[in-house]
């Protein structure tokens, strides 16, 4: 019987393409959600960030990132989270390389509130990266990308974690190694 229902879920909701927003929604308050978290560098060594400004975790800059779908690999979950969140449509990656492993909790939320996080430092070629500088003086609306030179104050929250890593990623060309890092820290 069950193996009739599992048949009926995948043709229903079809998993591997997503689940919509309510089921997503409703999976989150039951389990962490692993999504991908990405640093990537601009040709001045500047980091891109977008602004966020919802429901869930109101007004602030945010690393790009995507949740990864029923049998996606991590890889193509990159590539589809650089196409949608900074419009890089078919993105040439030089290097990609695992920064940490992070768990963000937040106790104070139902929903959206508990994930595993890969964070992910991305190089893409020279020619596809063309955006403009972070101008303080310039008012944001949500999903706006700008290239920053250190991270911003106004961070969400929930990225404060990745402060180092957006800044070490700036300076130099040489980054050190990373050993997958486990962060059990909880935001109250």
């Amino acid at each position: 019987m069950w193996k009739i229902f599992h048949y009926f879920i995948d043709i229903l909701i079809k998993p591997k393409k997503g689940l919509g927003k309510r089921i997503f929604l409703i999976l989150s308050q039951l389990t962490p959600i692993t999504n991908v978290e990405l640093i990537i560098k601009t040709i001045h060594n500047k980091s891109l960030l977008i602004f966020r400004d919802d429901e869930f975790y109101g007004p602030g800059w945010h690393l790009p990132g995507g949740i990864l779908r029923f049998k996606e690999k991590s890889r193509t979950r990159i590539i589809k989270t650089i196409e949608n969140e900074i419009g890089v449509l078919s993105p040439k990656i030089q290097d990609i390389k695992l920064m940490g492993v992070y768990e963000i909790v937040n106790l104070k939320m139902i929903v959206r509130s508990h994930f595993i996080s890969l964070i992910f430092k991305v190089n893409l070629e020279e020619n596809t990266l063309n955006f403009k500088d972070f101008n303080p003086n310039k008012e944001y609306k949500n999903g706006d990308v700008a290239a920053h030179t250190d991270s911003p104050n106004n961070l969400i929250k929930e990225h404060l974690k990745y402060k180092d890593l957006i800044d070490e990623s700036l300076f130099g060309n040489e980054s050190r190694k990373y050993n997958i890092a486990y962060d059990y820290h909880e935001i109250c």
